[in-house]
């Protein structure tokens, strides 16, 4: 074999192409490859690949000795017992961080990719005194035939390409007994070395934390130098962006794009741009493995190769168990199983050391659940302290002792800012200092400062607070700050309503890359199971198919089997924690007021029936707003404002199912009519109003603290002035409020500079805590909103306090005493809300999650007796 090739008996970098004209010729010939040299680094082994693919070919084997420089003293250690094993870890492993061209990652991957097939081996020497400086090989054939070299040449770049350097080289075969001397010294002198029995040399395996940082480069390829594949065959790989890559090995035409299988099966993933296979339409890692069987099959048809390097197959592997791993761990931390209660009290030893506030045992696991999970939806009452759970899980991922995270990226309606930045404080103490990025503040007047502010000073944050309405335009700069580093919650998820909306399609895109997500809502589905669709695929968009599999369509008409097989499927990964786990104290029974109309009240409530009869969504509107506040019947009928009824104030209209849509062409006028007209003069405050002016005060001067709800902002500011003129001091909250001005009002009301805070549930019913201060609730005007009502209901009856500690709601209704056929509908709307709540409260309560997906007609139709 060596025999018929042309050696020289000497080599110069000058004068010799050393990497052809000697590595590639000889090693294409050899079956064994025994080297010493002096470097051991990234660049340098990625050099040694020049040539030796051609001897994997040959099922040779290869043998490399390499050296590393150390001090006398940690030699002697190192031989006492490896006593700075982990000194010399490091310091080899900093030899590895070099910065590596494609070229040379593709070679030390040759190299790493044989170090996995056991053709290489690679042992380090360390000497006592100076460096090992020494350099030769030993190269044989499969007749036993031997070239030896040795020079000056180290195996690196410099030495090859660059330095001025010679070998000199001797064969076995040439009979000279002074060359066959030299030979079989150099043999004797690397079988010691490798075996570790020169004294004053330490040649040792490389260490294991060393080894798997070298494997890092396999991808499971071998090229040849011209970065071709050594045989015929497509490579599939997977990019440092999880993406899918194939390389082509392929005889040209191998693959015929007009083919019928390629047309059927491949040219949705597949297309082919001068003989480079593109892949294209690959949305996660399902339709990887989808892509790779018709590959092979593919392959069989044509009789070509499909290799898969080791990095997508552990993907692929990894993607699969974390699935499986991941349902069974989300069903055993709800059930508390016993082999995770060890995890679970170093869990709560650290939060015990972040926190001041020290969280509920449902609420310990709840955050336990987010951390293992990574990936969880907490599905909790309104109340349960959802918000505190949250940062439970944040204090343990960003503890010195783990230092998996450094921020919480909250996306939420606005009105959860106050409670987000207020709870840090309440959960940290003095232990941590909050330090906030509020993209709401008042200094935005200019939408780009948000985004240079979120680019430019958000790395040193520990809380970036963006609202629902500005996640649209922050999308490009989110996606840049958005790491593995990063807690991402979206409060309140219910808010991206709208599966084909602009708004989930960028709450989808910015979430994929972050590997810790949670979603927060106590209302899951509050249109149905389709409300869910977002919920997980925020949470799980690679594995959504896999683990799920419900389509939009089969989400809209589910009947009970298929509920209770979503529901099984979502058990794990959702937990939902109720008031009565937490030991909220209940609330008293409601309080009824009820105020009998006068005799001008009668006569406007029969006018409002007789005129509205026909039209069912003016008649209720109008009779709502006739019990609490007549004058509003002088003016035409604003649907912006009755956006309140269906919408919260950052629900995107257009977007998120405006559903006064529906109404948009019903013309409801203004009442004009003067006998009426004179008539509301009179009334001017109905017998309702007054009552519920008259239990403020009274309230009021017990010395307590009290939330009103209404809707209509009229309404809301005659309560104010009229109390205002009392000398009791008050405060409006809503739409119209700026965000600082509302944090300014909220804080007066919890440090009772305010007595009275007056709002409307669609501003104020998400998120803020009013319970430490405030017991008691006077509810004006109220309509068939469920999800208002128990949210509204929930800011002074929540996780917090005290035992014993009191809740009273009062709900003011006027009543026809005389004619029930011209009633208001305070009375009925009340009685229909309790009605829902029982069926929400069960649903709450059980083990699934239960749709309600009450249709806003037909719930105006059962309280006007309409049906």
């Amino acid at each position: 074999m060596f025999n018929n090739i042309d050696i020289k008996p000497f080599y110069n970098t000058y004068i010799d192409d050393i990497s052809k004209d000697f590595y590639e010729r000889v090693l294409s010939k050899a079956v064994k490859y025994n080297r010493v040299s002096a470097f051991f680094s990234s660049k340098a082994l990625a050099l040694y690949s020049n040539g030796i693919v051609e001897l994997y070919k040959n099922k040779g084997k290869i043998k490399f000795i390499v050296s590393k420089e150390i001090s006398e003293y940690d030699y002697n250690q190192m031989v006492e017992g490896y006593k700075n094993r982990k000194k010399l870890e490091n310091e080899l492993l900093e030899s590895l961080d070099e910065e590596l061209s494609i070229e040379e990652k593709i070679k030390l991957s040759n190299i790493t990719t044989l170090i996995e097939r056991k053709v290489l081996d690679i042992k380090i020497a360390f000497v006592k005194h100076g460096i090992f400086h020494d350099k030769f090989g030993l190269i044989y054939d499969e007749n036993g035939k031997c070239i030896y070299f040795r020079g000056s040449n180290n195996e690196t770049v410099a030495a090859i390409e660059e330095n001025y350097e010679s070998f000199e080289v001797s064969c076995n075969w040439n009979q000279d007994k002074f060359e066959n001397i030299k030979i079989k010294n150099a043999e004797k002198m690397f079988l010691r070395l490798w075996n570790n029995e020169q004294e004053g040399i330490q040649v040792l395996e490389i260490p294991e934390t060393v080894k798997r940082k070298l494997m890092s480069f396999n991808r499971g390829i071998l090229k040849n130098n011209e970065n071709v594949l050594i045989k015929e065959e497509l490579y599939l790989d997977i990019n440092e962006d999880e993406k899918l890559i194939i390389i082509n090995g392929l005889n040209k035409g191998k693959i015929d794009r007009l083919d019928r299988y390629f047309q059927v099966y491949l040219n949705r993933f597949l297309t082919i741009q001068d003989d480079n296979i593109i892949v294209k339409n690959i949305n996660n890692y399902l339709d990887m493995k989808k892509l790779i069987s018709r590959l092979k099959e593919y392959g069989n048809k044509k009789k070509f190769n499909i290799e898969i390097s080791n990095e997508l197959k552990k993907f692929i592997e990894n993607k699969d168990m974390e699935i499986e791993k991941r349902e069974k761990l989300g069903i055993d931390i709800k059930n508390r199983e016993s082999y995770l209660n060890e995890s679970f009290e170093d869990f709560v030893k650290i939060l015990n050391t972040e926190m001041v506030r020290k969280l509920r045992e449902p609420q310990l696991w709840d955050a336990f659940h987010i951390v293992k999970m990574w990936k969880a939806a907490n599905f909790s009452v309104p109340g349960a302290g959802k918000t505190s759970i949250v940062y439970g899980a944040y204090a343990y991922l960003s503890s010195p002792k783990v230092n998996k995270i450094d921020k919480i990226v909250m996306i939420g309606p606005k009105s959860s800012f106050y409670a987000w930045k207020d709870e840090f404080k309440n959960n940290f103490g003095e232990k941590r200092v909050l330090n906030v990025l509020d993209i709401q503040d008042d200094i935005y007047t200019n939408p780009e400062k948000k985004i240079i502010d979120l680019r430019n000073n958000s790395g040193n944050k520990n809380l970036i607070l963006i609202n629902y309405e500005a996640l649209i335009g922050l999308r490009g700069v989110l996606k840049e700050i958005l790491n593995d580093r990063v807690l991402l919650v979206f409060d309140e998820v219910h808010k991206i309503k709208g599966i084909d909306s602009k708004r989930a399609e960028v709450a989808l895109d910015i979430a994929k890359k972050v590997k810790y997500k949670v979603v927060l809502t106590g209302t899951p589905i509050p249109n149905g199971y389709q409300d869910i669709y977002n919920t997980l695929k925020i949470l799980y968009p690679d594995e959504y198919d896999s683990i799920f599999g419900f389509n939009v369509k089969s989400l809209k008409t589910i009947d009970n089997t298929k509920a209770k097989e979503i529901n099984q499927k979502i058990y794990p990964f959702y937990c939902r924690t109720n008031k009565k786990d937490l030991q909220i104290p209940s609330a008293n029974e409601d309080k009824i007021i009820i105020s009998n109309m006068t005799n001008e009240e009668r006569m406007l409530f029969r006018y409002i029936h007789s005129k509205y009869r026909r039209n069912i969504f003016a008649l209720y509107i109008r009779l709502m707003q006739a019990a609490s506040n007549p004058k509003l019947l002088l003016n035409k009928l604003d649907l912006e404002e009755l956006n309140s009824f269906f919408l919260d104030e950052d629900d995107n209209p257009s977007e998120e199912n405006d559903k006064s849509e529906e109404y948009k062409n019903i013309e409801i006028d203004e009442i004009s009519d003067k006998e009426i007209v004179r008539l509301i003069d009179k009334i001017n405050k109905t017998t309702k109003y007054k009552s519920g002016i008259k239990l403020t005060k009274k309230l009021v001067q017990e010395n307590k603290q009290v939330l009103i709800w209404g809707i209509f902002v009229d309404t809301l500011e005659k309560i104010e002035n009229e109390l205002k003129n009392d000398g009791i001091k008050c405060a409006v909250i809503d739409g119209r409020i700026s965000y600082k001005d509302r944090e300014k009002i909220i804080n007066d009301f919890n440090n009772k500079k305010i007595k009275v805070l007056i709002a409307n549930p669609n501003t104020l019913a998400e998120s803020v805590s009013l319970h430490h201060c405030c017991h008691d609730a006077i509810y004006f005007e109220y309509n068939f909103n469920l999800t208002h009502m128990l949210q509204s209901k929930d800011r002074i009856n929540r996780l917090g306090l005290k035992e014993n500690q009191y809740t009273q709601y009062y709900y003011l209704m006027l009543k026809n005493n005389i004619d029930n056929r011209y009633d208001s509908i305070d009375e009925r709307t009340y009685y229909r809300l309790k009605e829902k709540e029982k069926l929400m409260i069960k649903a709450i309560e059980g083990t699934e999650l239960r749709r309600f997906n009450f249709n806003d007609e037909e719930e105006m139709r059962i309280i006007l007796n309409k049906q």
